[in-house]
């Protein structure tokens, strides 16, 4: 017969098998949440099935913890990790550009373009590191945060500035602003998405 925390790590387990990361994550919390109450409760004179009945109760049940995953927590996953394919479809689209059109029409250009395509890739990599790994990388969580505020800045600033330039009448430079559109909805996404999740994390601890 499986003990009252085993049990309740397979319900949540079942909840959530349609997404096998988050549910690798969520268990380590809840295992990790789970162990500290039985601990506590043997402190008291509880049996070790004793005290995890009561870690289990204490913690709720399971189809009820899991939805708030469900509801907050899933949606965003699945925008962040569309952003960062659309993100990661701007830095091939920019290499396209370096490799084919600026060494003709504007190779003075091609190292800042460069820089720019390498850095939607790595935010990329990074916002996909975070989806997998998750917030108990505390070094890996404030990135995230910390880089996505200066994609939403930078992402305002090219759109603004894109606008003003052609206010002023110069060129309109569309692919700008689509540009800064992604970096700052992609930016929105995973900073919504990061502080969320630790937020959950901070609860089941």
């Amino acid at each position: 017969m499986p003990s009252p925390i085993d049990a309740y790590l397979h319900e949540v387990r079942r909840a959530l098998r349609h997404d096998p990361i988050l549910a690798r994550r969520v268990l380590e919390e809840v295992a990790d949440h789970l162990a500290e109450s039985v601990a506590a409760g043997r402190k008291t004179g509880m049996s070790d099935h004793e005290a995890e009945e009561s870690a289990v109760h204490r913690f709720g049940p399971a189809a009820q913890f899991v939805r708030q995953f469900d509801k907050f927590v899933t949606p965003l996953r699945v925008l962040v990790g569309f952003a960062s394919i659309v993100t990661v479809g701007v830095a091939f689209w920019l290499f396209s550009v370096i490799v084919f059109v600026l060494p003709s029409h504007d190779p003075g250009h091609i190292p800042l373009w460069r820089t720019v395509a390498i850095c939607f890739l790595g935010y990329s990599g990074l916002s996909w590191a975070y989806l997998v790994l998750g917030p108990r990388r505390v070094l890996l969580r404030w990135s995230v945060l910390a880089i996505s505020t200066v994609a939403i800045a930078l992402g305002i600033y090219g759109i603004v500035d894109t606008v003003r330039r052609a206010s002023a009448g110069g060129d309109f430079e569309g692919y700008l602003i689509l540009m800064g559109l992604i970096l700052c909805g992609h930016g929105v996404t995973a900073f919504v998405y990061s502080a969320i999740s630790a937020r959950i994390a901070r609860q089941l601890r």
